[in-house]
């Protein structure tokens, strides 16, 4: 259904140009769902813009996306607007920049539908309310006039996620669906995306910095840092046996409920921070903040290292690491 190959996204910046996505490989298959994870920078939303064709002017790409055996890559921005929001859909971090403040809430979940013909005129505002009771807005007639302003964060987010499904896509993109809600919004709003994932029989690529929300919602996993992929594979797999470094260290992170022996009762971190993209070093992206690095982490970067079949992960020390 959607394969990409060896995808790369390069930025002219005011330091010269920099490569945000290298060579970044993967395949999505109808009706599954794939989560992208890592720390912010790494290249997730990028990603997800260059599927969309919707990449800032100041940036470029090249490898393939082959969607039902076209490569969009290849397709004008007329073509491009026939897949966008039609056969691709996408959930955008924050739904307060992204929704426009100056239309309600109705107007601009029927834009879609008008825009590529789905719905017949005299049927949209039925269809409209019908978008918002599913993603359970209450009082959805009332709610169809609104403005942005006028709804809360999580009807906001419920909101985007109307427009998202109003053409009933093939794939639904979902970038950090639940920023800025709190716990009980946020397991919401997950539990409704997967919801209409499994009632509409749609594929999704779930975006996000929390490994958590990534490991319990989707089947398959990719765990980036600095623009590559440093592992990926079946989520059930990939969490059994986690074997990247990094991996390793977010996994760590991860708060839990229960309680340690230890007294030192602090999460823990991965030391350093994350290189700014004109920055990333040649060899592994990773070098500078890993415990394990060697001479060949810095000369050269990693092949992919088959852990198991259907994961694999990209390090020349995997042996120290487990």
């Amino acid at each position: 259904m959607l394969d990409v190959k060896n995808l790369n996204i390069n930025l002219n910046t005011v330091y010269g140009n920099a490569t945000a996505v290298r060579n970044l490989s993967f395949k999505l298959e109808r009706g599954k769902t794939l989560g992208i994870v890592g720390e912010s920078g790494c290249g997730k939303s990028l990603t997800a813009l260059a599927i969309m064709g919707l990449l800032p002017e100041n940036s470029w790409s090249n490898g393939e996306i082959i969607f039902n055996n076209k490569n969009l890559l290849n397709f004008n921005e007329d073509k491009l607007c026939k897949i966008r929001g039609n056969s691709i859909g996408m959930i955008f971090q924050e739904p307060m920049t992204s929704l426009n403040p100056l239309h309600t809430i109705g107007k601009q979940i029927a834009e879609p539908m008008i825009l590529h013909g789905k719905v017949p005129r005299s049927m949209i505002k039925k269809e409209v309310i019908k978008l918002l009771d599913m993603v359970g807005i209450p009082d959805p007639s009332k709610r169809i006039s609104s403005f942005p302003h006028e709804l809360s964060g999580g009807q906001r987010q419920r909101a985007m996620i109307a427009m998202a499904l109003s053409c009933k896509p093939e794939i639904l993109i979902a970038d950090e669906p639940t920023t800025a809600l709190d716990v009980t919004i946020q397991k919401q709003i997950l539990d409704l995306i997967k919801g209409l994932i499994d009632d509409l029989g749609m594929s999704m690529i779930l975006i996000s910095h929390d490994l958590g929300v990534i490991a319990n919602n989707v089947h398959e996993i990719i765990v980036m840092y600095g623009g590559v992929c440093v592992e990926k594979g079946q989520t059930k797999k990939v969490i059994q046996n986690i074997s990247h470094p990094y991996s390793k260290g977010l996994f760590s992170a991860i708060p839990t409920l229960e309680t340690p022996e230890k007294k030192d009762l602090r999460l823990k971190t991965i030391p350093g921070t994350v290189p700014e993209i004109t920055e990333i070093p040649k060899g592994c992206t990773f070098q500078g903040r890993c415990e394990f690095v060697s001479d060949i982490c810095i000369s050269s970067s990693p092949d992919s290292v088959k852990i198991s079949n259907n994961h694999e992960a990209f390090c020349f020390n995997l042996d120290k690491v487990n």
